[in-house]
């Protein structure tokens, strides 16, 4: 159905944002113990959410999730 194949969509796209923030998450906590500076955890944290936001953002516009038309910025 239309509906389970969405769901599908949607949380393949969801757990890409969310597997990007705990990678970065993850570096990130690692770097702040090995050179201790909290800097270092957030932010990776803030690159990590947008790197994932950028994917998800993509995901949700290429599956058509959203009522956005696909629009090719590279020529």
């Amino acid at each position: 159905s239309q509906f389970k194949n969405n769901l599908q969509k949607a949380i393949s796209a969801s757990s890409t944002l969310l597997g990007s923030i705990l990678l970065f998450g993850v570096i990130g906590y690692y770097l702040k113990y090995e050179f201790k500076n909290d800097l270092w955890f957030i932010s990776f944290l803030i690159l990590g959410s947008s790197i994932g936001l950028l994917i998800f953002t993509s995901k949700l516009v290429n599956e058509n999730l959203i009522g956005i038309k696909k629009i090719d910025i590279f020529f």
